[in-house]
């Protein structure tokens, strides 16, 4: 996978690769902003990690359905992996670097080399998605401010059969909770056509929560990327929609499905 990830590298490089279609997402560079909301009761501010699990899972898809799919799992904090599924031409990549919180960094990565975007590959498709689930422990009378970049990307170069679409779907989440409190960021973007098409684009995350009581809270925090890339007979813009964004929640469910 590094090998692939070396060769496409993340966005304008990855774009150059000779592919029918890939899409990619990461999200990095995080911040930890504390800002003390009592100056006078003498509690230093402070965030302490308490708890962390990662997730990861690759599908590859044919018109007969799922044919491969491999996943990871980590309960250690600081412990990343890398991992690559090939199915023929498709190609799902995963990747979480973990060493430190400011080192952070989740990506996916999916490709299709199909010799055609002909009826006969109809349904083919490759998802691939990323969590970080961290738990933290949040000083008295402190407000956490986590922002992080967000970058994704996807592009197809080859026609396609008009009796076909040729989508992508790039998606990345940012939340935290606490004691009542709320806070959601994301940047998506969904894409299709049958004539090729090409996107890049960047966003800083940001989430905020607050520590208004006078003992430490703990705070849960999501991050949350993913790649998908689907062929598929061409269906109304709302069956689009719906597919997608059922696919690109697929990660979130599973994440939920194990709290």
């Amino acid at each position: 996978m590094k090998r692939m990830l070396a060769v496409c590298g993340f966005l304008a490089a990855s774009l150059s690769c000779q592919a029918d279609i890939q899409a990619t997402a990461s999200l990095s560079g995080f911040h930890f902003e504390l800002i003390d909301l009592d100056l006078g009761d003498g509690i230093s501010p402070s965030l302490t990690l308490k708890t962390s699990t990662s997730d990861a899972t690759i599908w590859t898809t044919t018109p007969e359905g799922i044919t491969d799919q491999l996943s990871v799992q980590t309960a250690v904090p600081f412990t990343g992996f890398s991992r690559s599924l090939t199915r023929g031409d498709q190609t799902g990549e995963i990747e979480l670097v973990n060493t430190s919180l400011n080192s952070l960094r989740l990506t996916t990565f999916v490709n299709s080399s199909l010799d055609s975007m002909a009826p006969p590959h109809s349904g083919t498709g490759t998802y691939a998605y990323t969590g970080w689930y961290p738990s933290f422990m949040l000083s008295a009378k402190t407000q956490l401010t986590i922002v992080a970049d967000a970058k994704l990307a996807a592009s197809s170069t080859i026609p396609v059969d008009p009796s076909l679409v040729n989508t992508a779907m790039v998606n990345s989440l940012l939340s935290a909770s606490t004691d009542g409190q709320y806070d959601d960021d994301s940047f998506q973007k969904l894409i299709s056509g049958n004539n090729g098409f090409s996107f890049t684009g960047e966003k800083t995350l940001s989430v905020t929560v607050s520590n208004d009581s006078n003992e430490s809270r703990n705070v849960s925090v999501s991050a949350y990327i993913s790649s998908t890339q689907v062929l598929n007979p061409v269906p109304e813009p709302a069956s689009i929609s719906l597919l997608m964004a059922g696919l690109a929640l697929v990660g979130m469910i599973l994440k939920r499905r194990r709290g």
